[in-house]
């Protein structure tokens, strides 16, 4: 079963791909830098994506923000082989 993100992935995932910086992030949810940098890098690998510019792009495509993702759907290129991670979709898609 495809993994799905968690709420605080969601919540860095949406701050990231509107363009906030992970100070930016980590100031405004009370946690430090490299707790944003860790989840960021389970988000990259979870929605098959390589930065923080493809998952921008990606929220775009979808016409939704990164909180209102659902694991169902694949995005991005597959990063390895047996890898089953799929994007979340959006209620609005």
């Amino acid at each position: 079963m495809p993994e799905r993100l968690t709420e605080r992935e969601r919540q860095i995932a949406s701050h990231a791909a509107e363009g906030k910086t992970n100070q930016q992030i980590a100031e405004e949810l009370g946690i430090g830098d490299r707790t944003v940098e860790w989840h960021l890098t389970r988000v990259y690998r979870k929605l098959r994506l390589g930065s923080r510019a493809e998952l921008a792009a990606a929220v775009r495509a979808r016409g939704s923000d990164a909180s209102q993702i659902w694991a169902d759907r694949p995005i991005g290129e597959s990063r390895g082989a047996g890898d089953t991670d799929r994007l979340e979709e959006g209620e609005g898609s």
